[in-house]
């Protein structure tokens, strides 16, 4: 049975990335680009109008803010999953990305390989954070000094909460953390609904790269 072509737009304010990234990407047999655009304005047209299954972007744009053009792609009405493209994890405004629901994390160093991986991995719905994201969460001096503002939050888990969003952070599902914790799978998605408040996350993603780059391993 041949499997569903994924229909990709491309948005990156360097037009060589662009044309670099469609080649590597229509190569693949399942996988077609639909849409490039270089700015805010076709961001938002090709958007709305090429039905793309995931958007791949990179948020740094000339002419605006990139996480702003998400915002008003999604409150438009567009309905892809998104990956983020990344020079670097923390200068491009982390904090922005955590409040928009963002599929995918990977860094623009990371191999073509690694790329079609987040791109079948966030296709069949999984979000998926680059090894090389998770690392700039950890270990450059931004997202530590990020992560000292925010160990008041952490200090705010009970135990039992700290080790639901530790086991979040591994990549386990609620059954698993059930299963781990011998708790019930309900008892754990109301842990996680107190925990989000907690820590001012909306969703797993986000609490994750929060555990991540606060150190909660």
């Amino acid at each position: 049975m041949k499997r569903k072509t994924i229909k990709i737009m491309l948005a990156d304010a360097q037009l060589l990335c662009l044309h670099g990234l469609k080649y590597i990407l229509d190569a693949q047999d399942n996988i077609k680009v639909v849409a490039s655009a270089s700015n805010h304005l076709e961001i938002l047209d090709k958007g709305l109008s090429t039905n793309a299954d995931i958007l791949i972007m990179d948020p740094q744009q000339k002419d605006y803010d990139g996480f702003e053009t998400i915002r008003i792609l999604k409150e438009r009405g567009f309905k892809g999953r998104i990956i983020l493209l990344l020079e670097n994890i923390c200068n491009e405004r982390y904090m922005e990305a955590s409040k928009i629901n963002i599929e995918g994390y990977v860094l623009k160093t990371a191999s073509p390989d690694k790329l079609l991986y987040s791109i079948k991995e966030v296709n069949r719905g999984v979000h998926y954070i680059d090894e090389e994201v998770k690392k700039e969460l950890l270990y450059s001096d931004e997202c530590l000094k990020m992560s000292r503002i925010e160990n008041e939050r952490v200090d705010s888990l009970s135990q039992r909460e700290y080790d639901i969003i530790k086991l979040v952070a591994s990549g386990l599902s609620n059954k698993s953390i059930a299963e781990q914790l011998f708790i019930s799978e309900k008892t754990v998605k109301n842990h996680l609904t107190q925990i989000f408040k907690k820590l001012e996350v909306s969703d797993r993603v986000q609490a994750t790269l929060f555990a991540i780059r606060s150190g909660i391993r």
